[in-house]
């Protein structure tokens, strides 16, 4: 009597994890802006989801890589299908280091120009402005 070898539990990996916290949070952007008619709010909060995965993927990259990658076009394709966009379908803005815009002690800058499409101004969304408390939204 021969024994097959036994296959090994299968699970979900962190990019399949990641990948379905994406689609959710577009999902919920959508649904949002249809069900609310909350625009703008809706267009936020999916942008902010979006950043939230580029960032988890940018850690990712850094572990493997023991390195920042040098933009968003290094993601692509292991750790993304595209580089991502913000609900405005522009491209997210990623410099690596602490430098750009609210240069900190952060390892990199992650940003969204907005409904403006401007790096200046009051509607720039931040990926680090969750970290500082009584941050207005």
């Amino acid at each position: 009597m021969s024994r097959l070898p036994r296959k090994s539990a299968g699970g979900f990996t962190l990019l399949e994890m990641m990948l379905v916290v994406v689609i959710m949070g577009v999902l919920i952007g959508v649904a949002s802006v249809s069900i609310l008619g909350r625009g703008k709010a809706a267009k936020i909060a999916a942008s902010r989801a979006t950043m939230a995965t580029t960032a988890s993927m940018i850690k990712n990259y850094n572990l493997e890589q023991s390195a920042y990658p040098a933009t968003l076009d290094n993601l692509v394709p292991k750790y993304m299908e595209k580089v991502p966009v913000d609900a405005w379908k522009r491209p997210l803005i990623y410099i690596s280091g602490a430098s750009g815009i609210g240069a900190s002690a952060h390892p990199f800058q992650l940003y969204s120009t907005g409904e403006s499409g401007e790096t200046s101004g009051g509607e720039v969304i931040d990926y680090w402005e969750e970290d500082q408390p009584n941050t207005p939204r």
